[in-house]
């Protein structure tokens, strides 16, 4: 009989790629502070947000790319 309070494997939990809820906003990149947060100008303000992948990406860090 298998273990209930057993956490399941996170391979078999459900995962929404997309939310129609969310909208994309344009960003500007202005900086990568470690592998998983950037620094982007959103509006007029400068703001964290989260990156998703933590490779090398060499195409991303070059301040004034646009982002969404």
């Amino acid at each position: 009989m298998p273990n209930s309070s057993k956490p399941k494997d996170r391979a078999t939990l459900p995962v929404r790629l997309h939310d129609s809820r969310i909208k994309l906003r344009e960003a500007t990149f202005v900086t990568r502070d470690n592998r998983f947060r950037v620094t982007v100008e959103l509006g007029s303000k400068l703001v964290g947000a989260h990156l998703p992948n933590s490779g090398r990406l060499r195409e991303l860090p070059s301040p004034g790319r646009r982002l969404w």
